[in-house]
Parts: structure tokens; sequence; C-alpha cells
């Protein structure tokens, strides 16, 4: 800095300004939800958003570790990873480049049924080795649907009651997937014989039924001749 009068040389003073660093936080950019639906009528999904890279950066250059909140190091051929289970998939992130993939957990999925939506949410963190971690959260939303039939259920069991006389309540049978859920959307033909049968009965009423719902009622059902240890058959 300088200051004249006009006469003789200038005067001056140095004037210094000193700038003290300090760590900046980084920054994690929000990360894309995941979907996964299910296929009606099928073991397959339709899936979006299961895997990427998180966005991470930092203004003072530091490298930066990716990870997830609560999840646990990769030994081994994992090494360099991080993982956290959820209740319908697994998540695994690079702790390097901050690349994740969720792996479904396709048991869980196709036990969901029609009308069910389910998510796992995790928690994604960067951080530049100074201070707290930056968070980012992850959803995966999973949207079930009606499985494939493979199975047939009594709901209302055949009572005891009087030969010739129609047993009552009326015997009801549901068409099932492989987890037990009923299959709403089936109008499968079901019928009805005697398994045991211990006294060469005739049974009536066990003809062929078409579902309402997943649901096959047999309302006029008797055995002909009296006995002990009677069972029904589904098909």
């Amino acid at each position: 800095v300088t200051v004249a009068d006009g006469d003789g040389s200038p005067v001056s003073w140095n004037y210094r300004v000193t700038v003290t660093g300090a760590d900046d936080a980084p920054t994690l950019a929000a990360v894309t939800a995941g979907t996964i639906a299910e296929v009606d009528q099928s073991a397959t999904t339709t899936d979006g958003g299961l895997g990427g890279a998180l966005a991470g950066a930092d203004v003072d250059g530091e490298t930066l570790t990716y990870g997830i909140d609560g999840g646990t190091a990769g030994t081994g051929a994992a090494a360099g990873t991080v993982s956290k289970a959820g209740s319908y998939g697994t998540l695994t992130v690079t702790t390097s480049t901050g690349t994740y993939a969720f792996t479904k957990n396709t048991s869980a999925i196709e036990a969901l049924d029609a009308g069910e939506t389910v998510t796992d949410t995790f928690t994604m963190t960067v951080g530049d080795g100074d201070g707290a971690l930056v968070t980012q959260s992850y959803t995966v939303t999973v949207t079930g649907a009606e499985d494939p039939a493979t199975q047939l259920a009594f709901v209302t069991q055949p009572s005891s009651g009087v030969a010739g006389v129609m047993m009552n309540p009326s015997v009801t049978v549901e068409v099932r997937d492989q987890y037990g859920n009923r299959v709403t959307t089936s109008t499968s033909s079901v019928s009805l014989v005697l398994g045991n049968n211990i006294s060469s009965a005739t049974l009536t009423g066990g003809a062929s039924v078409n579902a309402v719902a997943g649901v096959a009622t047999f309302g006029g059902l008797s055995v002909d001749k009296p006995g002990i240890g009677y069972t029904l058959t589904a098909a």
C-alpha cells in the first residue's frame, strides 16, 4: 500500500492477509430409490434402481470412503466392500468407489401376495477421514403379486354327520401358491373324492366346482354309508 503527496518518492507499507484452512465436509448426492415388482402369475420381477455408484465429492481433494451405516465389512474375496442385509435383499457397497448393488432375497419377495407393498431402507455413508460421516437414505420398494397356483388346502373341514345327509357346514378348499397364499384370481376346477373309504361308500356332491376368488365351495356333500375314519382328497 502506498501514499504520496506529489513530491518525492511514495511511502509504502505491506498489507498481509493470512488464510487458515480447515476441513470441509464431503458431500453425497441423493441416491435413486430402487423398485422390485412381482410379475403376476410368475416367479419373475420387474426391477429398477438396484445398483449404481454413489456420487461423493470433497472440495479439499481428500480420499473418500463409502459405506453403509450398520454394515459389515467384507473379508476374503469380498474385502473392500461392506454389506447389510434387509428383509428382502442384501445391499453391498464398494468402499473405494461407491459402487453399490442390491441382491434380491427371492423367497421373501415371492412370498408377498397381491396388494402387499413393503420397503427395505438403508443409510449410505461417505467420509473423508475427518469429522462426521455424511449420509443419504436408499430405499427399495417391493410390490407383491399373485404367484402361480401349486397346491390345494381345506379351509373348512368336513364334519361328523349322518349317512345320506348333507354335511354342514359346507366344505371349502383354497387354491394356494407355493408359499401358502390364496391365489385370489384363480377360477380353477376343484373336485373331491373319498380318500380313506372304509365302507366302500359313495360320495355325493364332490364333482368339479370352479373356484371363486381362489375358493371352491362344496355345499351338497354326503356319504351314503356310515363309518368312522373317512377322509376327503381334493384335486
